[in-house]
């Protein structure tokens, strides 16, 4: 039998230095552009709402409100663990591997 080592980890030895930094920053102004877009445009809807309303002399669901506004709130929730690791990894110091090492025997 044949011993096989698998190492996967999230950084290569070939890998210039000057790539980390471009990564973190290209991906922190795409996280920062997706949210300002989706709060922009949500609050745009929700400004759009009320000025079709108020034409018709009704007023704004209250319950189209809350669902655009958790809407909002959950996916920008969801996305924190994501930006919590790459803080941590790149700013912090904290090195995370999905190193395994299979042995065959």
């Amino acid at each position: 039998y044949r011993d096989y080592n698998c190492v996967y980890d999230y950084s290569s030895p070939n890998v210039p230095t000057w790539f980390g930094v471009y990564f973190v920053i290209t991906l922190s102004l795409s996280y920062i552009l997706g949210y300002t877009t989706l709060t922009v445009t949500s609050t745009l809807l929700l400004i759009t709402a009320r000025r079709v309303a108020s034409r018709q002399r009704e007023s704004v669901r209250w319950e189209g409100i809350i669902t655009v506004l958790l809407t909002v709130l959950v996916l920008l929730v969801s996305y924190l663990p994501h930006a919590a690791l790459i803080v941590t990894s790149f700013v912090g110091g904290v090195e995370y591997s999905s190193t395994f090492v299979a042995s065959n025997k």
